[in-house]
């Protein structure tokens, strides 16, 4: 019976205690009027410089040096675009003419010419293209209807803005479709590269082809003379 007495006596204090406990816990809670919490708000402005140093195109004689650069100041356009290509060729008598072009700088050893486009302006939603189209100028320049400028070697990469080419990240920048193998008309536009809406964009994007040619389908119709014209590269922007 003893035991039996004991064992309970020490179920009531175990019970007693947690009890207590209990009891505790809660009067350790903050009343009213008695706060054990605070917050500091914190903000931030981030600018941008808006006015970055000019971009150098490609410098190399492997990867062009004959490009131009543009006027370009602020944070986003074309910054540089090639120069002058010309070439030389007897007409065919019938059938296609195909005339290498080239800038006659002699700082361009392996025929490859650049365009970039600088955009840093960091913004969240960025889907801009950039596009060419071939444009004749002058009385004559019926002549050229259907003649078309044709290069190889199409391909998108970053430029640190010194010249130095690399692979761009994230895919933010990607070539256009029909721009691996470039065919540029007067027709209409063929994209050249674009922004990828969701990307982080931040840089001068170079767009590179080599060997470039005027491509004049029927040779029998065409005077002889010295034709002249553009490519136009447009850049155009769409904000999502």
């Amino acid at each position: 019976m003893k035991s039996i007495r004991l064992l309970g006596a020490t179920l009531l204090a175990s019970t007693t205690l947690l009890g207590a406990a209990s009891a505790f816990a809660e009067v350790s809670q903050p009343a009213e009027g008695n706060p054990n919490t605070a917050q500091t708000p914190i903000t931030a402005e981030l600018t941008l410089n808006q006015t970055p140093e000019k971009p150098t195109p490609p410098t190399s004689p492997d990867e062009g040096g004959s490009d131009e650069s543009t006027n370009i100041t602020g944070l986003f356009g074309i910054a540089y675009a090639p120069g002058a290509l010309s070439g030389q060729k007897q007409l065919e008598e019938q059938g296609t003419t195909t005339v290498d072009l080239s800038n006659n700088t002699g700082s361009n050893s392996t025929n490859k010419h650049n365009v970039g486009v600088q955009d840093k302006t960091r913004a969240k939603d960025r889907n801009w293209s950039l596009k060419a189209q071939l444009e004749w100028t002058g009385d004559d320049q019926g002549y050229m209807d259907g003649a078309t400028i044709t290069a190889t070697e199409g391909k998108v990469q970053l430029n640190d803005g010194k010249g130095n080419l690399s692979e761009v990240p994230e895919s933010a920048v990607t070539i256009g479709d029909s721009a691996a193998t470039l065919t540029i008309s007067k027709d209409s536009q063929v994209e050249i590269m674009k922004a990828n809406a969701g990307k982080s964009v931040n840089g001068v994007y170079n767009y590179q082809f080599k060997d470039p040619k005027l491509v004049i389908p029927q040779s029998q119709s065409v005077a002889a003379g010295t034709y002249a014209g553009n490519i136009n590269w447009t850049l155009s922007n769409v904000m999502e």
